[in-house]
């Protein structure tokens, strides 16, 4: 099994070589360079980037500050813009040299729509993601700045 089968089943352990491979030949690897800017501000998110070496951090330039930063085996786009298909308001960038698998939204929802296991795995990704954002809100807008800092 590919360590993209691996990365993907964490979201459904259940699913089937047939149902990855609706979605293997479909995904595209890329590298980037330290500095390199996956997505600026204003521009609408279209992929989930998987992270095979490297980190990539998302960042917000209105409030200068990292929001985020994923690390080899992670997943990382900005959720309000891809789920919504509106612009950025944050950007993702290279931290270091990077090794990425692009997953283009479009081909996802596409699967999503016509797959149940990858129905499945879209809601388990969805909501590991809402907790991940509501740890970040948390700890950003209700904790004090003496917590925080």
């Amino acid at each position: 099994m590919t360590e993209i089968s691996k990365a993907l089943r964490q979201f459904n352990p259940s699913m089937k070589e047939e149902d990855l491979a609706l979605l293997l030949p479909r995904i595209n690897q890329l590298s980037a360079k330290k500095g390199d800017s996956l997505l600026r501000q204003g521009q609408i998110a279209r992929y989930i980037y998987l992270i095979e070496k490297g980190g990539v951090k998302c960042y917000s330039p209105r409030r200068d500050r990292i929001i985020w930063a994923e690390l080899e085996g992670g997943f990382i786009t900005i959720p309000n813009s891809i789920s919504q298909q509106i612009p950025s308001e944050e950007e993702l960038e290279c931290l270091e040299d990077c090794s990425l698998y692009a997953i283009k939204y479009a081909d996802l929802t596409t699967l999503y729509a016509t797959n149940l296991q990858w129905a499945n795995w879209v809601r388990n990704f969805s909501e590991l993601w809402i907790r991940f954002m509501d740890t970040i809100f948390g700890f950003l807008y209700l904790k004090s700045a003496t917590y925080r800092y």
